[in-house]
């Protein structure tokens, strides 16, 4: 919590967590995001490969 009678120090400490808990939670979302990407692309050609298999064309 924020509050009006806080000393400088504790508010620049205050923010200085809030910006690096911000950071670590960006840096969490880039790495979910890039990792179902990962996911997705792989998901994505073994669906194609089953797709060819059933198809009967195999390249």
């Amino acid at each position: 919590m924020i509050h009006l009678n806080m000393t400088a120090t504790q508010l620049s400490k205050y923010k200085f967590k809030n910006r690096i808990s911000h950071i670590v939670s960006q840096v969490a979302r880039e790495i979910l995001k890039k990792n179902l990407r990962k996911i997705i692309k792989k998901q994505n050609s073994k669906n194609a490969m089953n797709i060819k298999r059933a198809a009967g064309t195999n390249s």
